[in-house]
């Protein structure tokens, strides 16, 4: 059986420890606590309705940032818990990752 479709946060949390596939941007992001001090810097997937998953590992390659940045991409992989408890909704551990709609 294909892994699940997951586009938003009703199917993150639908499929969470699953292995999945994954629709969104890739996109480098600035967060910060509530006093602007910024703890993370660095490219995470955005879903369509503004979820965002982070990276495991976090840190990524160079040349990955630079051919994925900002374009619509393809992960397979699977969702596991954010970094901390407060985060966002989920992190993925990418097993693949491709351009969508790009030859």
């Amino acid at each position: 059986m294909p892994p699940a479709l997951v586009r938003d946060r009703d199917s993150v949390v639908a499929n969470f420890g699953e292995r999945v596939r994954l629709i969104g941007r890739y996109e480098s992001r600035d967060l910060a606590d509530l006093l602007g001090n910024v703890w993370f810097r660095g490219p995470m997937l955005v879903l369509a309705d503004g979820t965002l998953l982070f990276f495991e590992p976090a840190e990524r390659d160079g040349d990955e940032i630079l051919t994925h940045e900002g374009h619509e991409v393809e992960i397979v992989g699977a969702l596991k818990p954010p970094p901390a408890p407060s985060f966002d909704v989920a992190s993925v551990v990418i097993e693949s990752m491709t351009l969508v709609g790009v030859d």
